[in-house]
């Protein structure tokens, strides 16, 4: 038979442990529980009061002759838009009714932040028009959009004519099969810009029945080029080349015609084929 023998000093630090450690849990408890509720206020501050607040940064892209307070009350957007007010669609709409705006990106920064990225037009030809009795240079960007009337002459831009303007206001869209055409302007501006320099007018001509055909004048040469409708980069280079081998046979043409497989060129005294 074995002897256990147990201590009484034992058994009183043991029980005097257990009420120590169980208000050091209470504690961490009661410290836990008042983190996690300003962690809630503070999340429902961020979530839902910040957003109703007004915004905080409103950063938005320059436009020539207008300033950024100008450009916001156009947009409608004031001191007091917040995050959740803001009407992206509206602002949007608002700011492309503006003639010299191609496009508008809105970028939302939750809780209080707000981009607005603006793509200005870029005038890929100039026309004239008649503003209160005199000529005056109206803008066309790639869409066929006159953004812009009057203001200095920008030597580089190619000159189109032939262009009927009952009244002319910026904003207006010319008609919609011109707009390739100024589509094409904006691909060889991009693509060979010295094409384009080496030419001094692009005469837009309506057909009878409907299209239009378009009238080059080189700047090298007295005469005129007919091209047709279609207007690239290839056509172009193909057209100098006639024009250098014409020169170097001294013949001058008063026209060259391109509108059918064959080429055909008129002088001045006599047609030729």
């Amino acid at each position: 038979m074995s002897d256990g023998f147990l201590f009484i000093d034992q058994i009183v630090s043991t029980e005097a442990e257990a009420p120590r450690y169980s208000r050091k849990e209470s504690i961490l408890k009661r410290i836990t529980i008042i983190l996690a509720i300003i962690l809630g206020i503070e999340l429902l501050y961020f979530l839902c009061i910040v957003p109703c607040m007004p915004l905080k940064a409103v950063r938005v892209s320059p436009i020539n002759g207008m300033q950024r307070h100008e450009l916001l009350q156009y947009a409608g957007i004031s001191e007091s838009t917040s995050f959740i007010s803001m009407d992206v669609k509206r602002v949007t709409e608002a700011l492309l009714s503006l003639p010299l705006v191609e496009s508008v990106t809105i970028t939302r920064h939750f809780p209080n932040a707000v981009d607005i990225v603006i793509t200005e037009r870029t005038a890929v030809a100039v026309s004239l028009a008649k503003v209160s009795g005199k000529l005056v240079p109206v803008y066309i960007d790639k869409h066929g959009v006159i953004y812009k009337i009057g203001g200095e002459a920008i030597p580089s831009l190619p000159l189109v004519s032939g262009l009927v303007f009952d009244q002319v206001v910026p904003g207006m869209r010319l008609p919609e099969q011109l707009k390739s055409f100024f589509t094409s302007l904006e691909t060889l501006e991009r693509s060979n810009p010295v094409l384009l320099q080496a030419l001094s007018e692009l005469r837009i001509q309506q057909k009878a029945y409907g299209g239009y055909e378009i009238i080059v004048y080189p700047a090298q040469n007295v005469g005129r080029v007919r091209l047709g409708s279609e207007l690239n980069e290839e056509v172009l280079r193909y057209m100098m080349l006639v024009l250098d081998v014409l020169a170097s046979k001294g013949i001058q043409a008063d026209e060259i015609d391109f509108r059918t497989g064959t080429i055909s060129y008129r002088t001045k005294e006599a047609s030729s084929g």
